[in-house]
Order: structure tokens, then C-alpha cells, then sequence
């Protein structure tokens, strides 16, 4: 599958942010990721009534996180955590630099929203092209290198508001963080039919083996036209 626009412009977006910094920077950074990781990843089992200890944990992506949520709460905008970080949140630990979340964004409110997020982020509509998987988002960059970028996905219809209306709000560091819930989560990485966004599925699949609700991730499958990648992966 051919790389789309959209993906493209992040994936050379993050390569100029990485290639900014100085290999002490890198380090650092790449220490604050699993740090941080690995303490979602904790919040996630708790949600789950499962004890898990995490001694060491970095605050930068949570603050970040945390700045937008703050945004989008007063704007009372519906949000979740999507993509790499909700991934880690539901127990595969894997790194991922940009944070996404679901919007449910109506388009004559983006200019509304890029202009909050004018104080702490470089804030930009990407518009998608024909072979992108979303038809564009909100790039927030931060202005600070010490700091994550935040993709805001608006919701494109029925399925992506039901996978708002089920999100379960996980706690990190004092933040509520509602995050699409696993099996929404597999129903959009197989919707976006990526390498990654294959490979997450499959290890959230084995991961929470035995603790998903096997109805719920068909019908969100069903409803994203992704029942037959379901059947692949689990091949």
C-alpha cells in the first residue's frame, strides 16, 4: 500500500523534529518515551483491575496530553486517545512519538481550535488526499523541542462516535485520559490497514487474549467493513 499524503507529512515532520536535536537530546528523549510508556501502560492494567508497579516514569507526554485535554474539555469538544499511546495504554508497550486523539471535530470549529491551541502549538489543518485513510487533521507541533506533537483526528461518522461514547477514562498523573477501548482501538488499526496499524492489532489480539468482549470487537469490525482483517490476522 502505497504511503499517503498525510502520513507522509508526519512521518517527514518527525524526522525534522528528531534530526533538531542534539544525541543527549535523543537520549533523553527516547528515555522520557518509555518512561512515560510504561507508566501508561500501568494506568491501563489498573483500569483493568490488574496491579502493576512502575517506579520510574517521565511527565512530558502527560503534560502535554493534559494541555490539550484541558482545550478540548472547554470547548467541550468529545475526545479520545487513539493511535500508538492508546495502544500502550491497553498493554503492548511500543514507542510513539506523536499523540493522537479523536475529535469529534465539526469542520466550522477547526479554526476555532487551532486558535487555542495558539499558545503552546504551532497549529495547522493537514487536508487528506485520495488515498489517505482520514479525510485531514489537526498537526499541533509544539513550539518547544521539549515537548510531544499532538494529532487531533476529527470523527468521520456512526462508528467513530459509538468508539467516543464507549471510551474509558484512564488516570495518570492526576490527568483522566478517555481512551477508545481495545476493541475500537483493533477496529480502527484494521480500518487503516497500515504495517503498524496491522502489527498493533495482532499484538493487542495476543496481548488481551481472553479479555475482550469478542461481540463488541466483531460489531466495531463489522461497522469499519474490517471483519475479514479480523479473520486474516488471527489466521
Amino acid at each position: 500500500m502505497a504511503e499517503s499524503r498525510v502520513r507522509r507529512q508526519k512521518r517527514e515532520t518527525l524526522a525534522a523534529s528528531w534530526r533538531a536535536l542534539t544525541p543527549a537530546q535523543r537520549l533523553k528523549r527516547a528515555a522520557v518515551m518509555t518512561g512515560a510508556g510504561r507508566k501508561l501502560r500501568a494506568a491501563g492494567l489498573a483500569s483493568r483491575g490488574k496491579a502493576s508497579i512502575v517506579r520510574d516514569a517521565a511527565s512530558a507526554p502527560f503534560r502535554d496530553i493534559g494541555r490539550v485535554l484541558a482545550v478540548l474539555r472547554g470547548m467541550e469538544l468529545s475526545h479520545a486517545l487513539i493511535g500508538g499511546w492508546a495502544v500502550i495504554v491497553w498493554g503492548y508497550l511500543r514507542t510513539s512519538e506523536d499523540i493522537d486523539l479523536l475529535v469529534d471535530l465539526p469542520a466550522s470549529r477547526r479554526k476555532e481550535l487551532i486558535a487555542a491551541l495558539g499558545e503552546d502549538y504551532e497549529a495547522e489543518w493537514l487536508a487528506g488526499g485520495e488515498d489517505d485513510p482520514v479525510p485531514g487533521l489537526v498537526r499541533a507541533v509544539p513550539r518547544s523541542a521539549d515537548h510531544f506533537p499532538v494529532d487531533l483526528l476529527p470523527v468521520r461518522g456512526r462508528a467513530d462516535r459509538g468508539a467516543l461514547s464507549r471510551a474509558v477514562a484512564v488516570a495518570v498523573e492526576g490527568i483522566s485520559i478517555p481512551v477508545v477501548s481495545p476493541e475500537d482501538l483493533i477496529a480502527m488499526k484494521l480500518e487503516a490497514g497500515g504495517g503498524q496499524d496491522y502489527a498493533d492489532a495482532r499484538r493487542l489480539l495476543e496481548v488481551l487474549k481472553g479479555g475482550l468482549d469478542e461481540t463488541r470487537l466483531e460489531e466495531a469490525c463489522r461497522e469499519r467493513h474490517a471483519l475479514d482483517r479480523l479473520a486474516l490476522i488471527r489466521r
